[in-house]
């Protein structure tokens, strides 16, 4: 998608290999407007600085973050 960078696996053939979790970043749009219209549309995401070994390697503060895991029973 034009204006957005993933971060991490991007090669479908190796998806096996991680966890179903992405992260990314959308251009011209703070994370948190991100997540705000994600959590509107029901579909949850976070943005933090989580996993900051990740962004210290991408040079980045905080990203949008999405597990495709389901949590609840």
């Amino acid at each position: 998608m034009p204006g957005v960078r993933i971060y991490g696996l991007t090669d479908s053939k190796r998806f096996g290999r991680g966890t179903p979790t992405f992260s990314f970043k959308v251009r011209n749009k703070s994370d948190s407007e991100v997540v705000s219209r994600l959590w509107n549309e029901g579909i949850a995401s976070r943005s933090e600085d989580f996993y900051s070994r990740a962004l210290e390697t991408y040079g980045e503060k905080a990203m949008v973050r999405i597990s495709l895991v389901h949590y609840n029973p």
